[in-house]
């Protein structure tokens, strides 16, 4: 190696070296001031509800909401299991559009609801919801974007034609089960 290539090797270290020990000799700095900053925004698309407030909307394949769904039964079926490892299932039926709008032949249905409203369903005291994943939902598939953390709430989405009845099995975290969690 000649001696114009050992400098320069030998100058680039040093510079490493010195920005390395420059940089952490600095602080932090905070602006002096703050500025208050205000946003809104109009929501365009979804559905939000309060807990205990289920709905279900028809849709046409087409994406035509198609009006008066309405939740005819939502009711806890069974729930079995020791305390920390408990599943309960819940039977949810929604109505079936009472006319198609001309040309729309095949619908599907949405839903949201809060699994502690079904009638029968255990209290949060006897039903530990924090960790507690869906374990099934026949006929239907979760909502996108639908996340298990979001239980009690669950968001979900006919999974075929005419499709109206649902069964929802929930479990507690501490129960071995397959997820469906979104």
């Amino acid at each position: 190696m000649t001696r114009n290539r050992i400098v320069a090797v030998a100058l680039a270290a040093l510079a490493v070296i010195g920005i390395g020990v420059s940089a952490s000799s600095t602080s932090s700095t905070q602006a002096a001031w703050t500025d208050e900053v205000y946003v809104t925004a109009t929501a365009t698309a979804g559905s939000w509800h309060a807990a205990g407030e289920n709905s279900c909307t028809w849709w046409s394949d087409s994406g035509q909401e198609i009006e008066g769904c309405t939740i005819q039964k939502f009711v806890l079926k069974t729930s079995w299991g020791a305390p920390g490892q408990q599943r309960v299932q819940i039977d949810l039926v929604t109505s079936a559009p009472t006319a198609l709008p001309e040309g729309v032949n095949s619908f599907y249905v949405s839903f949201e609801v809060d699994l502690t409203s079904a009638e029968g369903a255990p209290s949060t005291d006897d039903f530990n919801w924090d960790g507690a994943v869906l374990e099934q939902l026949t006929s239907a598939n979760p909502s996108y974007g639908w996340e298990c953390t979001r239980l009690p709430i669950l968001s979900g989405v006919g999974s075929g034609a005419w499709q109206r009845e649902f069964s929802i099995t929930v479990a507690e975290s501490g129960a071995s089960m397959p997820r469906i969690c979104g």
